[in-house]
């Protein structure tokens, strides 16, 4: 199972990427599977568990994302 964050805009994910590295948090970069979305071609996978934390995280900042999906 994977967590992922779509996006919108590259911008998004470049601005998300770097809040998660200051606060040392895993995510990875991968390619937006086509069954959720062909806004953005690039999309973050987090741990489940650091779900809640991390949409915290991007609300608090104004970071504009299209969704978080467990697939």
């Amino acid at each position: 199972m994977r967590t992922i964050i779509l996006f919108e805009a590259i911008h998004q994910l470049l601005k998300t990427e770097k809040l998660l590295k200051e606060r040392k948090l895993w995510y990875e970069i991968v390619p937006t599977p086509r069954e959720l979305s062909s806004d953005c071609g690039s999309s973050l996978n987090i741990k489940l568990d650091q779900k809640e934390l991390i949409e915290l995280l991007l609300n608090e900042h104004g970071v504009k994302y299209s969704g978080i999906n467990t697939i």
